[in-house]
């Protein structure tokens, strides 16, 4: 009986070494879990671990599946990362009663204490209404205990789906309605925060109250530990931005964030500033993605990486800048410019720019303008490692662009200082890339099958 013990042992090891080389076949995991209950909760590990289902209420969506994890609560135990994927703006399809039943709620969100090895959770084009399972209305923030820790958090065109008016959808994501949601979790290693609208509605009782006022009447929840923030809110005007780091600074906790992230659009510079001025000690990480910001031309170099809060980030060791496609007449001057703010305490510089026609002569008149023609000031960055450049091609290679990058490639090395040219740079091409869209999870291969 012992031997027969030990042999069982060893053969389930087995058929987990077997089925880990298989971990991202999925055709033949499905096959392996009807072979025995064996490879059955083997296979199941592997396949659960990554969950994307369509919509709440669908044969493949949420609520099947929270069912499903009721009635075998094994299964709680094998998911990892759970995506949501929602139809996107639903305004006008449904009436009121149908678009509350199809919002996710407080209800869909307590679920996740029956998934314990939960650690990544994807919320992409879906409604979230903070009242769909109170009609009462009554607020969630002192009922709620938060969850634990989750390794990251994605947040892609969560909208409000409460009615301003009876048949009427008001236009905006609900402040609160953000809040609520972040109010169920304490500790976020990653939150990626990227919303279509913010705006703070105007409260029945005083229509007229000032932006400010009614800003301060949200309920915040206690503040998140965030280690990583990647920040795209909708900035169509300065108003919307300041509002969506103001929130962001009053959620996250201050000295938790070593890494950010921020997409900057018109009217960013001013809320960014205020959130990195705040936290620029403890950020290591800084990336700072330009491309959506058209109007470099038009605003100062130096007024630009000064407001966006480089010289507070005192310990910062990897700096990232993504630039735009256009206007490149002066896009060289604001990359120098930027390298120049950084501290000497960085480690790696990464930037990323698009390589245009005018390109390699921008270059040249920024190193004949007010800044200066080398980067010999980097001697001095005692633990610099890598200093990299990403030449990117806007609409694939075409017969002018080896020159352009070769032409490129040769004034970047004669800028850097001799010293550092062979030790730390590098100068590569870039080609544009696409995530692949995760396989949504087929409910069928949950039903156990009944040989087995």
């Amino acid at each position: 009986m012992k031997g027969s013990a030990e042999g069982s042992i060893l053969f389930n090891e087995l058929v987990d070494i077997v089925l880990d080389h298989l971990h991202d076949d999925r055709r033949s995991l499905k096959a392996c879990s009807l072979v025995s209950q064996t490879f059955r909760n083997s296979s199941q590990y592997h396949l659960l671990e990554n969950v994307a289902l369509t919509g709440v209420k669908s044969s493949r969506g949420l609520e099947a599946f929270m069912t499903f994890v009721e009635r075998s609560p094994r299964f709680g135990h094998y998911v990892r990362t759970l995506r949501i994927f929602g139809e996107g703006s639903w305004f006008g399809k449904y009436d009121t009663a149908e678009t509350r039943s199809l919002s996710l709620g407080p209800t869909h969100l307590r679920f996740l204490s029956q998934l314990p090895a939960l650690r990544r959770l994807f919320l992409f084009e879906l409604l979230w209404d903070s009242h769909r399972d109170s009609p009462a209305g009554q607020p969630l923030l002192g009922q709620e205990q938060p969850s634990g820790t989750l390794e990251k958090l994605v947040l892609h065109h969560v909208t409000s789906s409460r009615f301003q008016q009876p048949g009427e959808i008001h236009h905006g994501v609900y402040a609160q309605d953000v809040l609520d949601l972040l109010s169920f979790f304490s500790q976020i290693k990653t939150l990626n925060f990227s919303t279509p609208r913010f705006e703070v509605d105007p409260t029945p009782e005083d229509p007229s109250l000032r932006l400010e006022d009614r800003f301060l009447q949200l309920r915040f929840p206690p503040r998140l530990r965030v280690q990583k923030l990647v920040a795209d809110p909708d900035a169509l005007d300065s108003v919307r931005s300041a509002m969506a780091y103001t929130l962001l600074d009053r959620a996250c906790g201050v000295k938790s964030l070593h890494s950010f992230r921020a997409k900057v659009k018109p009217g960013d510079l001013d809320a960014v500033s205020h959130f990195v001025g705040l936290r620029g000690p403890s950020i290591l990480t800084y990336h700072l993605d330009m491309s959506a910001y058209f109007t470099l031309s038009r605003q100062g170099a130096n007024e630009t990486f000064s407001l966006l809060g480089l010289a507070s980030c005192t310990n910062l060791e990897t700096f990232e800048l993504r630039t735009p496609c256009y206007p490149p007449e002066r896009l060289w001057y604001y990359i120098l410019t930027a390298l120049s703010k950084l501290p000497t305490t960085v480690r790696r510089i990464k930037v990323c720019a698009y390589l245009t026609s005018t390109l390699p002569s921008s270059l040249e008149e920024a190193c004949q303008g007010a800044i200066s023609t080398s980067l010999d000031y980097m001697e001095h960055f005692p633990q610099l490692e890598s200093l990299e450049f990403l030449l990117r091609h806007p609409y694939g290679s075409d017969a002018v662009y080896p020159y352009r990058y070769q032409k490129c490639k040769t004034m970047l090395r004669q800028m850097v200082p001799e010293a550092l040219r062979e030790k730390v740079l590098r100068v590569s091409p870039c080609e544009c890339f696409v995530d692949p869209t995760p396989e949504p999870l087929c409910m069928s291969i949950l039903t156990q099958s009944p040989a087995l």
